[in-house]
C-alpha cells in the first residue's frame, strides 16, 4: 500500500518496485521498531529510507502484518508505508 497510490497486488507489486528502482532507487535502510507475534500474525512497524547514491531521497514509516506459513517460515501478508515529507507542491 504505497503512499499517494491505490494498492498493489501480485505484478502489481513487482511493477512498482521496478519504477522506483527507474527512477535511481538503488538503496535504503529498514529500521524496526516493535515487532508482536500473535499466533500465526506478527506486526511489525518501523521506519524507512531510500536512497538515489548516496542522497536522502524519501525516509517515513511502515507497518507490515507477516503470516506464518504451514512449513513453519514467515512471508508478509499486507505492508503499507507512508513518507514522513510533506507532498510536492503543484
Amino acid at each position: 500500500m504505497p503512499p499517494g497510490m491505490p494498492a498493489r497486488t501480485g505484478e502489481g507489486i513487482r511493477e512498482l518496485w521496478g519504477q522506483f528502482i527507474g527512477m535511481g532507487v538503488n538503496g535504503g535502510a529498514l529500521k524496526t521498531l516493535s515487532l508482536e507475534e500473535h499466533d500465526d500474525v506478527a506486526i511489525e512497524v518501523g521506519e524507512y529510507e531510500m536512497r538515489v547514491g548516496a542522497a536522502l531521497v524519501d525516509n517515513g514509516k511502515y507497518v507490515v502484518v507477516h503470516r506464518r506459513q504451514p512449513d513453519g517460515s514467515w512471508k508478509l501478508g499486507i505492508d503499507i508505508f507512508n513518507s514522513d515529507r510533506p507532498p510536492a507542491t503543484a
